[in-house]
């Protein structure tokens, strides 16, 4: 709820952008915590055959830190943890199709843009593992 767009927008988009039963069974979801309580999650897909400039890899879905907890390395710790998972599964490299507001951090953080056809989800990044 915290995307700099109209409130209106935000709360239709929440229904559909939350992850449900079905996506959960999908994917693996790494979560952070700071006592006791959810601060951050990461989603991702090992398993999702994404093409990358050096082989099949797999998809880092959805990255979230709640704002009062940005900009203190939870996201990056949990994005560390799902490289760290990937490469231990082999795969060359995660895509990541980043939010346009997102596209700060994850330039930010290192990770290569890749580039995208007409037809594709316009602002992706990828982290080679290997």
């Amino acid at each position: 709820m915290n995307w700099p767009t109209e409130k209106r927008l935000k709360k239709l988009a929440v229904g559909p952008l939350q992850y449900d039963e079905v996506d959960l069974a999908e994917y693996d979801v790494l979560v952070a915590e700071v006592r006791g309580e959810i601060v951050g999650v990461a989603v991702w897909d090992a398993e999702a055959a994404t093409l990358l400039p050096n082989g099949e890899g797999g998809l880092l879905h959805g990255l979230y830190v709640l704002p009062l907890f940005q900009r203190q390395g939870v996201g990056r710790s949990l994005m560390d943890a799902v490289f760290a998972l990937a490469a231990e599964r082999n795969l060359p490299g995660l895509l990541i199709k980043a939010q346009r507001v997102a596209r700060s951090y994850f330039e930010y953080q290192g990770l290569e843009i890749r580039a995208a056809n007409e037809d594709e989800y316009p602002w992706q990044y990828w982290k080679r593992l290997s």
